[in-house]
């Protein structure tokens, strides 16, 4: 979803660019916008044109309780231009800048099993010493993996999945 993520980037710039010049944190109204708009029902209020824009944006306004100006007319020019369905992308996008500034970085940890808190914390504890930057981890349980882990810091992809070994074996057996 490129288009997402193009069309969502100057909304989270902006919104970053006002939490920066005003030391404010809009993470948490972001996060309770997205529950709201990710809700079904919610989603057939996006599509009925016989709902208003202004109508929409002051009832966003309300359930997220944001005094804040910045974030209300942030919200307002959302609705009006129609990009509530890619507030996802923003969300995500502005949790990236905002790790930027704490120099953290966003990190998946894809396991075939749940792993013990001390697991991910030692897990972690190496990363950030070889990377040397702090993790924000999201752990993943895939059983197609079959063991091991698969982490993916970026675009950077590290994968010691007993699936991709097993895959390179039989990818050499039949050449």
């Amino acid at each position: 979803m490129s288009e997402f993520a193009t069309l969502a980037r100057p909304y989270a710039n902006a919104l970053f660019n006002v939490s920066k010049e005003k030391s404010l944190d809009f993470s948490v109204p972001l996060k309770s916008m997205l529950e709201i708009v990710s809700n079904k029902d919610f989603e057939a209020c996006l599509s009925n044109p016989s709902i208003s824009n202004q109508l929409l944006n002051q009832f966003l306004t309300e359930a997220v309780d944001e005094k804040n100006s910045e974030f209300v007319n942030f919200v307002e020019i959302l609705t009006k231009n129609s990009r509530l369905p890619v507030l996802n992308e923003i969300c995500d996008q502005y949790a990236t800048l905002m790790n930027s500034i704490n120099g953290t970085l966003k990190i998946k940890i894809i396991t075939a099993f749940k792993l013990a808190d001390e697991q991910i914390e030692s897990l972690l504890k190496k990363l950030e010493a070889k990377h040397k930057t702090k993790f924000q981890p999201e752990i993943i349980i895939d059983e197609a993996l079959l063991g091991g882990v698969r982490i993916v810091i970026g675009d950077q992809v590290l994968d010691g999945s007993i699936r991709s070994k097993v895959d390179r074996l039989k990818t050499s057996l039949l050449t």
